[in-house]
């Protein structure tokens, strides 16, 4: 039995959706320093619904009772712990907390999120609780909200976009304009941001001005954005993660 913070880390699994992210590597060291001895990364090509089906039917599998879902650009720290003795202690089927995100320059609520078997058993009974749109989780939490117990908290949890390719960056803007979502951004912040990244922005706005009706959320591949973008060194891994603790905890101290 592994004890963390009052929890049975055996009864929990930590899985995240990747997509080739420049981070999926630091994403996993990130849970090995919590300590989680279950975790699980879908690193593919598919879309978003295919990942949570393949997700639902695996950790279903598996004798765990709560899943944690993050995406490979998160960054969790020990703030997921207080989310799930939250989701616990006040059986929560699907709890969300909060998160600090890069591009954004702000607090906003999202992955990751702790789910019961409920919440995967419902979805592998009827793949069709998850529309293939711009925001299919939201969707599918909608279409089962009556069926479980549903939460948002304000508890910090983790870092979202540092330290990702431009083509990320390009993809995750894009599904934000296509979810009316640039209210959300600060044109100050964005002007400040590296080069690479505001060329990245740049390209999501000529790409929605030309097909403003992209309903699906799966990424494209705007690949030749990263050409002058390394990638990050397995040796640097541990230097990485002295900073982005220092920046964790600045950013918990400013939430707080």
């Amino acid at each position: 039995m592994v004890l963390v913070n009052n929890l049975d880390l055996d009864k929990i699994l930590v899985t995240s959706f990747c997509t080739n992210e420049r981070t999926s590597q630091f994403n996993e060291h990130c849970i090995k320093k919590l300590n989680f001895p279950n975790s699980l990364m879908i690193n593919n090509e598919k879309g978003f619904k295919e990942k949570y089906i393949d997700f639902a039917k695996k950790g279903l599998d598996t004798s765990c009772e709560y899943f944690v879902r993050i995406d490979g650009d998160h960054f969790i720290f020990d703030g997921i712990f207080d989310l799930l003795n939250v989701a616990i202690n006040e059986e929560y089927d699907w709890l969300t907390g909060v998160v600090h995100d890069y591009v954004m320059n702000n607090y906003r609520g999202g992955t990751p999120q702790i789910l019961t078997r409920k919440v995967l058993e419902l979805l592998v009974n009827d793949n069709d609780l998850m529309p293939n749109h711009q925001k299919p989780e939201s969707e599918y939490s909608n279409n089962i909200r009556h069926l479980t117990k549903m939460g948002d908290v304000r508890i910090l949890t983790a870092l979202h976009e540092y330290e990702q390719y431009p083509s990320k960056i390009c993809n995750s803007f894009l599904n934000r304009l296509h979810r009316n979502h640039l209210g959300l951004y600060n044109v100050e912040h964005l002007n400040s941001l590296p080069d690479s990244y505001k060329k990245a922005i740049s390209y999501a706005f000529d790409v929605y001005g030309k097909n403003a009706n992209k309903v699906s959320m799966d990424f494209e591949d705007f690949s030749f954005l990263d050409k002058t973008f390394e990638p990050l060194l397995a040796e640097s891994i541990d230097g990485l993660y002295n900073h982005y603790q220092d920046v964790y905890n600045r950013v918990s101290t400013n939430f707080s």
